[in-house]
């Protein structure tokens, strides 16, 4: 007896979308139904290991039932968005999966499972329906049963016609007339006024079916009978559309049906993987989802057996990543010259700055590849250096700079596949070319340098293909591929630091933090470890008495935001701030540092990374630099070790002026915030005047701080309670604040409504430049995620346009010193300051260069200003006009 398997494909997706949370792809697909779909119908599958499969879906809400009654089914709420997408998604996975389904025009999918029960019944077929609406309990006989989900995507239940007797004491048939005398609410089958199932069950096992119960009606007595009578025609009208129809038009065969478990599961795994959905890519078998790329191709056909680096044609070995000799190096060179480009993908060890080349994959656009080691590199210098032959690589900063380290300077990089990624999806955290490529269905063991090099070139086309369809492939070309090298320039270069000046710091802060304990002890009346969360919660909470403001499960918070609450009321508060940042200051930085200067160049040379923040703004890390707190004069201090090359040489400043609200006025075009910035008014003096309803002369500095922390914090979408947070003042008072703020400015109020409305409908929010960053939490049920989401759609394109103009900018100053060979270099990025050392003599040419470039970067509906400084080291810089 041949076994079938029916889906109520429908049933199931909504099930699965209620029962799990939110889930994304990395390119922002919302697949939590798919996901609980495929572990149900892989359950059911293995459990059951049917010869026939089929999936049946609803093609829309119009059948045949509302022909009978047009409020059929009316009264449903419409699909969520986030489930809606997941029709067409479940769709594609059951195509890559070799399953076949259906949906039809006119009817509901469970009329598809009901023709094609009654017809595999008929042949005698086991017959196995898996649902989550109990309708289909009609269509139970000798040879069909039904699997039923009872809790969430986990219980299922198991119903024959003995079950059936078992929980309503009728046969499977006897359902329909017990659901024409009771409705469906879930339908909009209304059924019979004032019954309900208790009592059409009585009346459907006391009379058999509808047609002997009217019969039979005279015998009901009281108000009763009165509406089954008077309810005669609605009761037929309702069997009528709870009746699944047994005997519609299907056109397929069985042979269509046909379920091989041991198909190939490669396309299925290349789904998966795009979706992220790992824990089902980990149940396929292991051959599908290393399946290698079917095109790739590892050897160097014209030449002769004896100079193979392996034994035969296609094999895939770990040889492959055996150096060849300096023969064969060579005679690539000049294939790599007759096809016009070459892949380099390397390996090695300390990569920092120059590390130890371990070994390098290096192949041609046909696929052909060889491995070398750093000997092996030299051969092929004149065509790594050759900006006319594409080059396409991994992590090209870091492959610049360690071919730089090796004599090499390479040239013609038209493509980065870790960029390109990341553009593509700027919130994945870890770009690795195993789990890149395998995004792309190209899955292998890329391990192995020349399997890694081979599919670069294939892989590097394919990105490029999504970067053009997504509208950001001259963000990649003429901004993120670009600024890898103008990085690279800045990380070799480095910055000058002065050693002994970080040792007498560090004594300093120690002295500070030692200070700081002092004053703590004194006033909490003994010793304590200041550092223990649990005795300092005591000593604040308990000894003296301070209100807590936050409990965790292990005792009182005294996090940094508990404690900036508590500073303006209580010592003890702020000097802990103060003994904090001290001790940080000294770990991190004047210690820190030391251990960081390079014993050849006596510099400190940061990494900049590129792929790490979702808005596009880059970050440096070993050390980041980016991060001392100067708003506070000990962190300031710490400027003072960065110091200018030479003693003929200057460090000069130059930084963007309110950067990011220049951008917010361009984009939402408010014509007061406008007006501010073309007629260079102070901005914070503008809003506290508009804001408080008092002129700009009668501003008191502790009026425009409170306006300066409302402009800025409108742009990161601040709430009431972050802002009575940061001004110490009521959330009353905030929120008053901001609704004023709102009330002058309309047009960024418009701009943030509309901004986060087109993230929900389109997924992600832009940059100027067509950066996008996507949103999946928009749509979220809980309510904090959902509002950190709307946030960041406020502030992405702000902050991330913002990270776009420096970017810019810096490319521009870049080519203009090297085309104007000066001696002049660009140094260190922070934020919206750019640093250069800079002799004496090209002092002026630089101020004026870097100006230009930096306030011309990008143009927008206001004006880009500068502001620069010069000095001797970081922290004693003056103003330049």
């Amino acid at each position: 007896m041949k076994k079938l398997l029916l889906i109520d494909g429908s049933s199931l997706l909504h099930r699965a979308f209620y029962a799990l949370p939110l889930l994304t792809s990395k390119d922002g697909m919302y697949t939590n139904a798919v996901h609980g779909f495929m572990m149900m119908f892989n359950k059911v599958l293995s459990q059951q290991r049917p010869d026939l499969v089929l999936v049946a879906f609803d093609k829309s809400r119009v059948t045949f039932r509302n022909e009978i009654d047009p409020e059929y089914k009316n009264n449903r709420a419409a699909t969520p968005p986030e489930l809606r997408g997941q029709f067409e998604l479940i769709k594609e996975v059951l195509e890559a999966a070799a399953v076949t389904f259906r949906e039809q025009e006119g009817y509901e999918a469970d009329d598809i499972i009901g023709t094609l029960s009654a017809r595999g019944s008929s042949e005698g077929m086991a017959v196995e329906i898996f649902s989550g609406d109990r309708d289909v309990f009609q269509l139970v006989d000798d040879n069909v049963t039904v699997f039923m989900t009872k809790k969430g995507i986990s219980e299922i239940e198991h119903y024959d016609e003995t079950a059936i007797r078992e929980r309503y004491g009728i046969q499977p048939k006897q359902l329909i007339d017990v659901k024409s005398l009771m409705g469906d609410s879930s339908d909009n089958i209304p059924g019979i006024p004032g019954v309900g199932e208790k009592t059409a069950l009585k009346l459907i096992c006391q009379y058999g079916d509808l047609d002997n119960l009217y019969e039979h009606a005279s015998e009901l007595k009281g108000k009763l009978a009165e509406k089954i009578i008077a309810n005669k025609d609605l009761a037929y009208r309702c069997r009528r559309l709870a009746t699944i129809c047994r005997d519609m038009p299907l056109e397929l065969s069985w042979d269509e049906c046909v379920y091989d478990p041991d198909a190939d599961k490669s396309a299925l795994a290349a789904i998966y993987q795009r979706l992220g959905l790992n824990q089902l890519l980990r149940g396929l078998p292991v051959a599908a989802q290393t399946a290698p790329s079917p095109q790739l191709k590892t050897t160097i056909s014209a030449f002769d057996d004896d100079q193979r680096p392996w034994e035969e044609e296609g094999k895939t070995t770990v040889d492959m990543d055996k150096p060849v000799s300096s023969d064969i190096v060579a005679a690539f060179a000049e294939k790599i010259r007759e096809q016009g480009g070459c892949a380099l993908y390397c390996l090695w060890e300390n990569p920092a700055h120059g590390g130890n080349i371990l070994s390098c994959g290096v192949a041609v656009p046909d696929g052909q590849a060889i491995c070398v080691d750093k000997e092996g590199l030299q051969p092929l210098a004149n065509v790594l250096e050759d900006p006319a032959i594409r080059k396409y690589t991994a992590n090209s900063k870091e492959l610049r700079e360690l071919l730089r380290a090796h004599g090499i300077d390479i040239c013609g990089i038209s493509d980065d596949v870790i960029l390109a990624a990341y553009l593509l999806d700027p919130a994945a955290g870890d770009y690795q070319l195993p789990d890149i490529a395998a995004s792309q269905g190209l899955f292998g063991d890329y391990t192995s340098v020349v399997a890694g090099a081979s599919v670069l070139i294939r892989l590097s086309g394919s990105l490029r293909d999504k970067l053009q369809e997504n509208g950001m492939l001259k963000l990649y070309t003429d901004m993120e591929l670009p600024l890898a090298g103008v990085l690279a320039d800045m990380e070799c270069t480095g910055v000058r630091v002065e050693g002994g000046k970080l040792a007498e710091m560090s004594q300093m802060l120690s002295a500070a933090e030692a200070g700081y304990q002092k004053d703590i002890f004194a006033i909490a009346g003994h010793e304590f470890n200041i550092n223990s969360p649990k005795q300092l919660g005591i000593v604040l909470f308990e000894e003296l008495g301070i209100p807590p403001v936050k409990k965790t499960k292990t005792g009182y918070s005294t996090n940094a935001e508990v404690l900036e609450s508590l500073a303006p009321a209580w010592e003890i508060a702020r000097l802990i701030l103060d003994y904090r940042l001290a001790a940080k200051l000294r770990s991190t930085y004047t210690d820190g540092l030391q251990a960081l200067i390079d014993d050849k160049s006596g510099k400190i040379h940061t990494s900049y990374k590129q792929t790490v923040t979702a808005t596009g703004r880059l970050s440096s890390v070993e050390p980041n630099l980016q991060n001392i707190p100067v708003r506070h004069e000990l962190g300031r201090r710490i400027r003072q070790v960065f110091l200018a090359d030479g003693p003929e040489d200057l460090l000069i400043a130059a930084d963007y002026n309110q950067i990011e609200l220049r951008v917010l006025a361009h984009l939402s075009g408010d014509e007061k915030l406008t007006e501010a910035f073309v007629q260079g008014e102070d901005i914070h003096t503008r809003t506290a005047s508009e804001v408080l309803g008092v002129p700009p002369e009668d501003i008191t500095p502790g009026m425009r701080r409170q306006a300066k922390a409302v402009n800025f914090g409108i742009v990161y979408g601040i709430s009431d309670y972050g802002l009575s947070r940061d001004l110490h003042i009521s959330r009353a008072e905030a929120a008053d604040y901001i609704a004023r703020y709102f009330q002058r400015y309309p047009g960024v109020a418009q701009f943030q409504r509309q901004t986060i409305d087109s993230a929900r409908r389109e997924g992600y929010v832009t940059t100027i430049c067509g950066r996008r960053r996507y949103l999946p939490d928009l749509g979220n049920r809980n309510f904090n995620l959902r509002s950190l989401a709307e946030r960041m759609a406020i502030n992405t394109p702000v902050q991330g346009s913002a990270a776009d103009i420096i970017k810019l900018a810096m490319i521009s100053i870049a080519d203009e010193l090297r085309d104007r060979g000066m001696e002049s270099k660009m140094i260190l990025q922070v934020h919206d300051e750019l640093i250069f050392n800079v002799p004496l003599g090209e002092k002026q040419e630089l101020v004026k260069l870097v100006k230009e470039k930096m306030e011309n970067a990008l143009p927008l509906g206001v004006p880009l200003t500068v502001d620069v400084k010069a000095g001797k080291n970081w922290y004693e810089m003056e103003k330049i006009d």
